[in-house]
């Protein structure tokens, strides 16, 4: 393998990494009765949203949205009673966590060259 195969496959990685990070499982902070208002009446929870959901019965379910209407959200092989959730959480762009990856991955960067230098010098 070459230098700057290494290279490019080390920044690959690191991209992928800076690109994982960008998102996160956010928890609504409400009340079950104002939860299940929130997503009837104001859009709290939209198709191809990913979700994570606790039920009455403690039952979890992690699906994208595929369907919403008054009373149901429902995912892929899954359908949950709007009335029925107690917990919600919802995976958003998280913009502190994307600064810091991004910051961390230009600091691999400038510090990964003196050492692929030294191994480009080496063959």
């Amino acid at each position: 393998m070459t230098p700057q195969t290494t290279f490019w496959n080390f920044i690959s990685v690191l991209v992928i990494i800076n690109l994982i990070g960008c998102t996160t499982l956010q928890t609504i902070e409400a009340p079950p009765d104002k939860l299940h208002e929130q997503i009837r009446h104001e859009n709290l929870v939209k198709v191809g949203d990913e979700i994570k959901i606790i039920t009455e019965d403690e039952k979890e379910n992690q699906f994208v949205v595929t369907a919403i209407n008054e009373s149901e959200i429902r995912g892929k092989d899954v359908t949950v009673p709007i009335d029925s959730i107690v917990s919600l959480q919802k995976r958003e762009f998280d913009s502190n966590k994307t600064t810091f990856t991004g910051i961390g991955t230009v600091m691999l960067i400038v510090a990964a060259l003196p050492i692929i230098a030294v191994m480009a010098l080496a063959l």
